[in-house]
């Protein structure tokens, strides 16, 4: 079975960009990209602490004793 793999540089997609940059070449700001970037992050861990407290509270999941580990490891 035989193949045509055909492709160009940059220098000759340049000549034709229309056609052949099929991506967005504007500009952006880093600072912008960041800013977004950081404010989808901690929103979703925001909500995902959150709805697991929500659920914790909802379901009244006391919690627990605290053990200390030196005392609780005998040798």
């Amino acid at each position: 079975m035989k193949t045509t793999v055909s492709a160009l540089t940059l220098e000759e997609a340049k000549q034709n960009p229309a056609e052949n940059i099929l991506y967005d070449t504007t500009p952006y700001s880093k600072i912008q990209q960041f800013g977004f970037s950081a404010l989808v992050v901690y929103g979703v861990l925001i909500l995902l602490t959150s709805s697991l407290a929500l659920g914790a509270r909802l379901n009244d999941v006391r919690s627990r004793k605290r053990v200390n580990l030196m005392r609780s490891i005998r040798i």
